[in-house]
């Protein structure tokens, strides 16, 4: 199961973070370093002193920069993140927040170090690097996506529309059981099956119709295929008979995690197939 986005890009960043200090420590001894050998040749104001430690800034800005892809990609292979266009953009937005980070602190040290030597300030060359870097991470992103499956939209942004909200509330709160440390997953399991009721009265314009009746009416119709509805006639039936999901149970509800994953991941792919079909006036 993969790990949500958000954890894994905070887990990245931290990592990222994390070095970005190890990283300024050391480069700050770098220039105190380049400082004292050109002090001891006299050329502390001279040209090649103020070009040296940009050199320096921009291969370390470099060297960052692809430690930094190193550690993103290793999140997103070990979280098993699903590959979209908004997980694309959301890593390069990532990315380029710590290369600006970093390329503004790279510079504030090297300001430091040159214009008390008479240097003038010049960072144009500096800033089209750290924007070279970025675009090349953006290609980096975009070369690993095309070896990620492709995930489908958040089922939350499909259930946006004011039309959706109860379905949308149904399966938040089965996300929100089935993810506790310890799974509710009696409870998970019914607010999935909930969302899928809720999302089959809208398809038909009947809000009171219990869930059987809503897929009489829609099997009439001939929207879904019958052996899809018998399908959710299985699930809503095995859901009613597992001891405190659909019904109180003075006993201990006898769904365990896996099946109420199951019965997760089909309500949200007979959602899915219902919001497909559905036409609101």
């Amino acid at each position: 199961m993969e790990t949500p986005l958000a954890e894994v890009l905070d887990l990245a960043s931290q990592l990222i973070a994390a070095e970005s200090r190890r990283r300024s420590v050391a480069f700050s001894e770098i220039v105190r370093q380049e400082e004292s050998s050109f002090a001891a040749r006299n050329l502390l104001r001279s040209g090649l002193y103020r070009d040296a430690l940009y050199a320096r800034a921009r291969a370390e800005l470099e060297e960052r920069s692809e430690s930094y892809w190193q550690h993103m990609a290793s999140a997103l292979t070990t979280g098993r993140v699903l590959w979209s266009a908004d997980v694309a953009r959301e890593v390069v937005s990532r990315l380029n927040s710590a290369i600006e980070s970093n390329a503004t602190s790279l510079a504030g040290v090297i300001r430091e170090a040159i214009v008390r030597y008479g240097h003038g300030v010049l960072m144009s060359d500096f800033d089209r690097d750290a924007s070279a870097m970025k675009e090349n991470l953006k290609l980096k992103v975009q070369l690993f996506g095309l070896g990620r499956k492709p995930c489908p939209a958040v089922l939350e942004e499909l259930l946006s529309s004011p039309r959706y909200c109860a379905v949308s509330e149904h399966f938040r709160k089965a996300r929100q059981f089935i993810e506790l440390d310890t799974p509710d997953c009696a409870n998970g399991a019914k607010e999935a099956i909930s969302a899928v009721e809720a999302m089959a009265q809208l398809l038909i314009a009947d809000a009171s119709a219990p869930f059987g009746k809503a897929l009489d009416k829609i099997a009439t119709r001939q929207l879904v295929p019958r052996e899809l509805i018998r399908v959710l006639r299985a699930l809503w039936s095995s859901t009613n008979e597992a001891n405190g999901v659909r019904h109180g149970s003075a006993t201990l509800a006898s769904i365990t995690e896996p099946e109420a994953l199951f019965v997760l991941e089909t309500s949200e792919a007979a959602v899915r197939l219902f919001l497909h079909l559905d036409r609101p006036a």
